[in-house]
């Protein structure tokens, strides 16, 4: 692909900007500030919806592109959008004219069509309804579209953040991550005698742009038995790469809760912090029963599998509930994946046997949700199989696990783009020379990892494979049965703990 055909289509939700009275005009440290810039200097085309600019509700004033500040100035409007669909009406019901959720069908509709790459939008409800026509992928935040032009530009991206685990006493109350708390961050802080954890993302100034605080609950909700970690804050500036950040929080606050030995996760979150509750979603917390209030949400989730797991029938819906780690081993597939030492180190940083000395530069190794592209044009690989990663070269072993949430064929150097999001693994020239001919995008969540790996000599000896695959392979037999067993001693035995009543958050339509 030319320069000019690599250019993207970012389509930007205008209802997700700052108001025009709170931007700072001129201000070029804002995320739609560093957007424009990106988008311009690498051709990318950032559009406005046509009906974002129509005045149809008396309550809604007429939006006019030059009067916002915080809208990219070489913004275009799109042209031909297409009809919503008649069955976004039957999924969603109908959306009366001029309204935020008229525009957001529209919205949807062009992503739907491909009209445009990407969405830009902040919105959760927005985001909810993209996952169910299974467009999430490509719902970015400003901060998101920014680090995904720049993850595949030509450049070397930025260092990816490092979380830090610190004492929560050891932090300043007065850190302005704290704002807009009722004292500030002193409650949620604790006492020493709480010894609560903390996990903290800075940037290069050393400002906290990423926090999390849990610790031992002495007096859980009713609904939760067992060892209770109690998250008491969880917050991401607006200029962090939210997704992306937010993974790796929650990634730390998982690991902590298996050394522990912790049943459940549970935390309260304001009305209104819908980036949160998404995010929390997506990796398999849900609503406790009974426990809302008018003011906040109580969610909560179980840290290994209950006893009672007759809610959760699906093995990709098994894992998201009870993972990262947990994955359901009987009546899946498994697939053994190859893979080079080069790549292994980007995907699987924690399994390189000599850590680097600094922070890994290409941001696709540390969150949960990644991503392979595989070479094979048509792979049949279902929702909830288990990946095997094989490190070939140097160490010559098993390093990695993953359960697959879905196989994307792509045609196209457009097409891996859209179907990899924010989980890119390559620049876009490498892309091109993937996709000379059609490959398969496997997206997956990461389960474990093996440090050390599992060598190539055991997997032999207990007949996984006579010979290493040159390609992803479907394993089965004898050795099959032995490496479930193997891999369940990398699992903690499931609790007799009765699972609480916790349901998913429920969708725009109900």
């Amino acid at each position: 692909m030319d320069r000019e055909s690599r250019a993207l289509k970012f389509l930007i939700d205008t209802n997700s900007l700052p108001s025009p009275e709170r931007a700072a005009p001129g201000d070029a440290t804002t995320p739609a500030a560093a957007l424009n810039r990106l988008a311009g200097q690498l051709t990318h085309r950032l559009y406005v919806h046509p009906a974002a600019c129509i005045d149809t509700s008396a309550s809604k004033p007429s939006f006019k592109l030059h009067q916002h500040p915080n809208l990219p100035g070489k913004c275009l409007l799109l042209p031909t959008p297409p009809q919503v669909p008649p069955p976004f009406e039957t999924v969603f019901g109908p959306a009366p004219s001029g309204t935020e959720e008229w525009l957001g069908h529209r919205l949807l509709a062009a992503l739907a069509a491909d009209a445009v790459d990407f969405l830009i939008s902040a919105d959760g409800d927005l985001y909810r309804k993209a996952r169910r026509l299974g467009l999430e992928r490509r719902v970015l935040t400003i901060a998101e579209a920014v680090a995904l032009i720049t993850d595949l530009s030509e450049r070397p991206s930025s260092p990816f953040p490092i979380v830090e685990e610190v004492k929560a006493e050891t932090l300043s109350p007065d850190d302005p991550i704290f704002d807009g708390i009722p004292d500030g961050g002193a409650v949620v802080l604790g006492s020493d005698e709480d010894s609560r954890s903390a996990w903290v993302i800075r940037d290069d100034r050393r400002n906290v742009t990423g926090l999390c605080i849990a610790g031992l609950d002495r007096l859980p909700p009713p609904l939760l038995s067992g060892k209770v970690l109690k998250v008491w804050f969880c917050r991401l500036c607006a200029q962090s790469n939210s997704s992306r950040s937010g993974e790796l929080l929650l990634r730390a606050l998982f690991d902590h809760g298996a050394r522990h030995r912790y049943d459940w996760a549970h935390c309260r979150v304001p009305r209104g912090r819908e980036a949160l509750v998404q995010l929390l979603e997506d990796f398999g917390f849900g609503r406790l029963s009974g426990q809302d209030s008018s003011e906040e949400l109580v969610l909560a989730k179980p840290l290994h599998p209950m006893q009672d797991e007759i809610g959760v029938p699906h093995p990709l819906a098994f894992h998201i509930r009870f993972g990262p780690t947990h994955f359901r081993m009987e009546d899946v597939d498994y697939y053994l994946v190859p893979i080079s030492p080069d790549l292994s180190q980007q995907l699987f940083p924690e399994c390189e046997s000599q850590r680097a000395l600094f922070r890994n530069k290409r941001p696709f190794g540390n969150p949960i949700r990644k991503a392979y592209v595989s070479r094979s044009p048509v792979l049949n690989v279902a929702p909830g199989s288990v990946l095997l990663f094989y490190r070939t070269g140097d160490q010559r072993g098993l390093v990695a696990s993953g359960v697959v949430e879905e196989t994307i064929p792509s045609q196209t150097t457009r097409d891996a783009i859209r179907a990899l999001g924010m989980r890119t693994v390559y620049t876009s020239g490498e892309l091109d020379e993937l996709c000379v001919r059609p490959v398969s995008v496997l997206l997956f969540r990461q389960a474990l990892a093996f440090r050390p790996e599992i060598p190539l000599a055991k997997l032999i000896d207990h007949k996984v494979f006579k010979q290493v695959p040159q390609s992803i392979a479907k394993l089965d037999g004898e050795g099959l049965a032995w490496l479930r067993g193997f891999l369940a001693g990398f699992q903690s035995a499931p609790s007799s703990t009765q699972a609480a009543q916790i349901h998913p958050l429920p969708s725009p339509a109900s």
